[in-house]
């Protein structure tokens, strides 16, 4: 239970800055906060029917719409959502898009913006995470491919040199 846990957390933490951006890029073009979610989950729909693969934060954010056209408010929904998740970054943003309801588009496209630009930063160093622990993994194979390479290498020299 623990493990799919952590593997869920882990998809949404790498769909996050991919997600921000489409949502800012749909929210710069006019639409509403509520009809760009609504467009996203749309094109996820879409791609659901070719790959059969679910995604974490696509299925989350389809629990928000449908609860936002069955009536709940939008601000409640989208704190839920980030409740939901548990994740800090789409906590921290839930209640962006909160903020974003309730005061407008004043400075909320300028906020937006510079989540995407920290969510790319911050999904970089995760990236870089990762790679340094494939890399410690990887550590003891190549020391038993490197021992091997010595064996095959050492053993024909030891026997050439005791037959001299």
């Amino acid at each position: 239970m623990r493990k799919l846990t952590q593997e869920k957390n882990l998809s949404l933490l790498a769909d996050y800055p991919e997600f921000v951006a489409k949502l800012s890029l749909l929210i710069l073009t006019g639409l509403s906060i509520f009809n760009a979610l609504n467009k996203i989950v749309e094109d996820y729909h879409q791609s659901l029917s070719k790959h059969k693969l679910k995604r974490p934060l696509y299925e989350e954010l389809n629990i928000t719409c449908h609860k936002i056209r069955n009536g709940m408010y939008e601000a409640y929904a989208y704190e839920e959502f980030g409740r939901r998740t548990g994740i800090s970054c789409y906590i921290k943003f839930s209640s962006l898009l909160i903020s974003g309801l309730n005061r407008g588009n004043k400075d909320f496209n300028r906020h937006l913006s510079d989540e995407v630009t920290s969510s790319l930063l911050e999904h970089k160093a995760f990236i870089l995470q990762q790679g340094s622990k494939a890399s410690t993994k990887l550590i003891l194979p190549m020391m038993i491919i490197f021992t091997v390479i010595l064996v095959i290498v050492i053993i024909p020299a030891f026997f050439s040199m005791s037959i001299q």
